[in-house]
């Protein structure tokens, strides 16, 4: 896979402004360093993450043995489009961007509507965010970074993406999207693995909030309002969904009529249930089972928060 990744990305970087690329490998890796170089053309600088491990470590540790002056990250599960890191690189001419977030392209997505439809939700908020000042956060898979604002991140980071948005507008500067900049994610997850990674990313937002509780503070931040609006407000969103409908219920409905809902519900559980795969009930099915899965992400994020629970990638989730 990272024999792939590197062959993609000399393919789509120009030449004249990329004088290295290194490969960091984390040090809890079941790959050993020496596997990567042997397999790997003698040009690429293969680096081991620090201790005690994962992302943010070897993030670390590749930054380190960089020597452009801009830093572009990548995944090793994507692909990016042609001419992906030049458009990164241009948004650099703007003296005031200290990072440059290109544009995820999930194959997953096909198989969901809802999945689909919150992307589409997303893009447009990173780039109304862009437009009006700075995103508040990057997309891990594809982004660009002035290599003088870096700031080395904490052991056991698990949503750099943010973390990284936050040091750069720190400094100043700001955070852009850039739409034409395209990572593809070719990989597809069942509803569970989904709702795994998302479990994760909610996780690694509130371990942000512990780690720097200052950002919580109104006003510490220019991008406070959005941090709140964006992110924070998400993880919110299944409980002030159950609010408005036990007070819708409680308003309108009586006893009874709550009970004959309930039953109808349950009976048409037990039908959906049923219902053959690729029938449309069982298409609206899997729709509704996605949906309930991304909304039922936060709620276990704040068990993992509240019970100090950091620890929760997967093995899948290592691949950087």
């Amino acid at each position: 896979m990272v024999q792939r990744r590197v062959r993609n990305l000399l393919g789509t970087a120009p030449v004249d402004q990329m004088t290295d690329i290194v490969v960091a490998v984390d040090r809890t890796s079941s790959s050993a360093v020496e596997e990567y170089r042997r397999v790997l053309p003698s040009a690429i600088n293969v680096v081991v993450g620090d201790g005690p491990g994962g992302k943010a470590c070897a993030l670390n540790a590749g930054v380190r043995a960089c020597k452009n002056e801009i830093v572009v990250f990548a995944d090793s599960a994507q692909t990016f489009r042609d001419e992906a890191v030049a458009e990164l690189l241009k948004a650099f001419d703007d003296s005031t961007v200290g990072a440059a977030s290109g544009t995820l392209f999930p194959e997953n997505n096909r198989r969901s509507v809802v999945l689909r439809l919150f992307w589409r939700y997303e893009s447009w908020l990173r780039r109304t965010e862009s437009t009006f000042d700075s995103l508040v956060g990057v997309t891990g898979a594809i982004y660009a970074i002035r290599r003088e604002v870096w700031r080395p991140m904490p052991p056991g980071l698990l949503l750099d993406d943010v973390y990284v948005a936050f040091a750069v507008v720190e400094q100043g500067l700001r955070v852009v999207q850039v739409d034409n900049a395209v990572a593809v994610d070719g990989r597809s997850f069942t509803a569970d693995e989904e709702f795994t990674r998302r479990v994760r990313t909610q996780t690694g937002l509130l371990q942000i909030c512990a780690l720097k509780s200052s950002i919580l503070l109104p006003c510490s931040s220019r991008i406070w309002l959005q941090f709140l609006c964006h992110k924070l407000a998400r993880t919110m969103t299944p409980f002030l969904l159950t609010i408005i409908f036990v007070g819708v219920i409680s308003a309108w409905m009586s006893l009874v009529t709550t009970l004959a809902i309930a039953v109808i519900v349950l009976a048409g559980w037990v039908v959906a249930r049923a219902a053959p795969s690729e029938s449309l009930v069982g298409r609206a099915r899997r729709q509704l089972r996605w949906a309930f899965l991304l909304l039922a992400a936060p709620v276990i994020a704040i068990y993992h928060a509240l019970a100090g629970k950091w620890d929760v990638w997967k093995p899948d989730d290592n691949k950087a």
